[in-house]
């Protein structure tokens, strides 16, 4: 049971930094 909720959690974590990647991805970085 543990096991199945770090393994859920680890999703989470590697999804949200795909998320991330590509939010920043989307973002034009010039400010000019």
């Amino acid at each position: 049971s543990i096991q199945y909720v770090l393994s859920n959690i680890d999703n989470c974590i590697q999804y949200g930094e795909d998320a991330d990647v590509k939010v920043r991805d989307f973002i034009p970085e010039d400010d000019d």
